[in-house]
């Protein structure tokens, strides 16, 4: 029986290898010396590309629901729906 900790420990997610959870160095990953499953990589400035890429998401909801994104032209007659036109059409 091991003395360490649980807390110290690390399971592969591909081939549960039991191993010490490592320290890792700015820009650096840990990969399983079993089946070289990636197991962490210490990544830098997450908040801020998550924070960019939900800034870009708000501003884009607005054209993105009320903009056509469909155009149907059938017998003569032109029709041009959104997705908020095909919720309310559901609804």
């Amino acid at each position: 029986m091991s003395d360490l900790p649980l807390n110290d420990l690390v399971a592969c997610h591909e081939c549960d290898l039991l191993m010490r959870k490592p320290q890792l160095a700015h820009g650096e990953k840990a990969e399983c010396p079993r089946c070289g499953y990636e197991l962490y990589a210490h990544r830098h400035n997450v908040v801020e590309r998550s924070l960019a890429l939900v800034i870009a998401a708000l501003l884009l909801y607005v054209p993105a629901n009320f903009l056509p994104i469909m155009q149907l032209h059938l017998l003569g007659q032109s029709s041009q729906d959104t997705v908020w036109s095909g919720v309310v059409g559901l609804y």
